[in-house]
């Protein structure tokens, strides 16, 4: 029922507050699962109930789309040229972690990833991204918890969602973007970069970097945190 009021909030002030600019997280799979599934498990794939394990080769990566439905979902860069990863840990979910994954494919460049797991599992969900300079689109898309994004583990246009909840967004000052968008119907925007700006409530605030690819936040209701990292990848 929660759910489906933060979903309902974000659904009806974000077209209001931000002209309909705003993509809800995509939470509708979460409330009547009836998507096909079209994870094919390989031989080395790990399914418990307490881990799960899967990785692909991701040779010229240049899209990637993931939804989850619940969770703390860490997006963490990876060396070029090496697999795209998928960890995820649970104490309590009841039935191997695998059976909530519908989709975890590599194809021509395009990666997916859909992950219908339950609130009750309090999932740890770590993205292993391999760093590609020629990312062209990223979807990120969470119902409700908490997104964290290390520097550099997308490059590109990002565009991160979350229904209820908080995103963690780790950048190298301006240089990580051309457009910075930050919408958020009911909450809190935390910028801790030198010049940085905050705001309350209703925020909706557009910065230009001197960097590549367009960076946008939505979120229903809750927090962004923005950080600066300068730290250079190993």
């Amino acid at each position: 029922m929660r759910n489906k009021l933060y979903l309902s909030v974000f659904l009806w002030l974000g077209p209001l507050l931000f002209s309909g600019q705003m993509r809800a997280a995509s939470t509708s799979n979460c409330i009547d699962s009836k998507q096909p599934e079209t994870y094919d498990a390989k031989p080395g794939d790990l399914s418990s109930p307490t881990r799960l394990d899967v990785q692909r080769p991701s040779s010229g990566l240049h899209s990637l789309q993931v939804d989850v439905c619940y969770g703390v979902l860490r997006l963490v860069p990876s060396p070029a040229g090496s697999d795209l990863r998928l960890q995820v840990t649970s104490r309590t979910a009841n039935r191997p972690l695998g059976s909530f994954l519908k989709t975890f494919s590599m194809e021509n460049g395009q990666a997916a990833v859909n992950l219908q797991i339950p609130k009750n599992a309090r999932a740890i969900i770590t993205l292993f991204v391999p760093l590609e300079k020629n990312n062209a689109e990223n979807y990120i898309s969470l119902a409700e918890g908490i997104v964290r994004v290390e520097k550099d583990a997308m490059s590109g246009d990002r565009r991160i969602n979350v229904g209820a909840g908080s995103a963690y967004i780790k950048l190298d000052d301006v240089h990580g973007y051309y457009k910075l968008q930050t919408n958020i119907a009911v909450g809190r925007l935390s910028d801790s970069r030198p010049g940085g700006h905050g705001g309350r409530f209703i925020v909706s605030r557009d910065s230009l970097g001197d960097g590549r690819g367009l960076l946008k936040i939505n979120i229903g209701v809750g927090n962004i945190y923005l950080k600066q990292d300068n730290r250079t990848p190993e």
